[in-house]
Order: C-alpha cells, then structure tokens, then sequence
C-alpha cells in the first residue's frame, strides 16, 4: 500500500473530513501554495532529519512546520540532546516515508521515525500538505489534525529571512 493509500485510508477510518486536490507535479512549498491558492503559511512542510550522537546511535525524524519557515537544526538538536542533527540522505527519507521529497505528508507510517512538530502550525485553522503524492494535496482543519497524530511540539521552525 502507497503512503498516500495509507493516508487517505487513516482519514477515512477516522471519519476525518478533508478535501483532496489534484494539481501538477511540485514539490516545491512556494510554487504549490500558488498552484493550490492558500497561504504559505498554512502548508504543512516535511522534512525528514537525521538526530546522531555515535555511528551507531541515531534515529530518523519527520519534522513539520509552516511552509514559509525554514528548519532551525540547531533549536532541533538542543531539543533532542543529540550532538548532530542532518538532512536524512535522499534514499533513506524515500525509503522510510514511501515519498518523493516534497510529497510526504505530516504523518509518520513508519515504525523507525518520530513526529516533531513546531507551534507555528497552530497559527491555522485549516491545513494543507502534499498527500504522499506530488500530484495531490489536502485541505483538511488543523483540531483533526491533532487528534490523529501523536504530536511531540518544539520550536524547530525560523523566518527564511534569518538565514
């Protein structure tokens, strides 16, 4: 099953009211908030990051915060007291969310991966991500959001214009 076939199914077998939108291929958070018309900052970016102390002592994390910022890896490695945080490599963010980047949803299906959310996403009453596909989105209220996920909140998001 397709991560995007194991979303729209989760939202289902929750009674979760959503909007599925159909648009062309990006993956880009500035180009599809125009695409899809909705404020940047009420998108859903994923990154997915890689938290080390040793070789052999690491785990994989799916960051979320609103699509106008950009990740602070230093604000996320002072939260999990972890002495390095990266970018997971590009095979290993495919392989542990089953998505092209640009396309992963804010929902974590793998065993091996934790969800860190930054507050700044409860600026919204509505939200909106790329549903695991680069060719599809969804639109759906942030409160149910919250109600299926196990959010853990940190402060992981800055102003792109702090760079």
């Amino acid at each position: 099953m397709t991560t995007h076939e194991k979303l729209l199914q989760m939202l289902d077998e929750n009674h979760i009211d959503y909007r599925l939108c159909e648009h062309i291929a990006e993956g880009h958070s500035e180009e599809i908030a125009k695409i899809r018309g909705n404020d940047p900052h009420q998108a859903m970016k994923a990154i997915v990051l890689l938290a080390k102390n040793t070789k052999k002592d690491f785990h994989y994390h799916l960051a979320i915060l609103p699509a106008d910022k950009m990740i602070d890896l230093d604000a996320l490695k002072e939260y999990l007291a972890v002495k390095k945080v990266i970018f997971a490599p590009l095979d290993k963010a495919r392989e542990v969310t089953g998505c092209e980047i640009g396309a992963i949803p804010p929902f974590v299906f793998h065993p091996d991966m934790t969800l860190i959310v930054d507050p700044g996403v409860k600026d919204n009453e509505e939200i909106v991500f790329n549903a695991g596909l680069l060719t599809k989105s969804i639109f759906m209220k942030l409160e149910d959001y919250l109600q299926i996920v196990q959010v853990n909140w940190a402060a992981i998001a800055k102003d792109a214009s702090n760079v």
